[in-house]
């Protein structure tokens, strides 16, 4: 096998003229690899910002729904950061299928403590 200097360009058809099949599918093999790399890299930086502003506007809207539930929550009177977290599971039964069992309960409490925090300083 010959010596193949890294930085000098390489044909295949010089190989497959020669009857080195192997070589010259290595080399287009590198090629392909060099090829699917950039367009890897390319895509995740076109993709990434616009995945990224899907996700925080997706979030946003949750809290700005969870928001106008405890406002609307607390009107009625129910007023504890458990009671309301209920509320909220009973009226999404297709996100929380376990009810008041579902282990993301505290977390959620915790989310409408905070909610009722900044809109209550007295509350916390």
């Amino acid at each position: 096998m010959e010596y193949m200097d890294p930085g000098r360009q390489v044909d295949p058809v010089d190989h497959l003229a020669r009857g080195d099949v192997k070589a010259a599918a290595r080399i287009q093999a590198e090629e392909l690899q060099w090829v699917k790399s950039f367009l890897g890299i390319f895509s995740r930086l076109l993709i990434f910002p616009i995945w990224l502003a899907v996700v925080l506007w997706l979030k946003q809207r949750r809290k700005r729904k969870m928001v106008e539930f405890t406002r609307a929550v607390t009107v009625k009177g129910i007023t504890g950061p458990r009671a309301i977290a209920l509320e909220w599971i009973a009226a999404h039964p297709d996100q929380y299928p376990w009810g008041e069992y579902d282990p993301t309960l505290p977390k959620l409490q915790e989310t409408f403590r905070k909610i009722l925090a900044r809109s209550n300083p007295l509350f916390s």
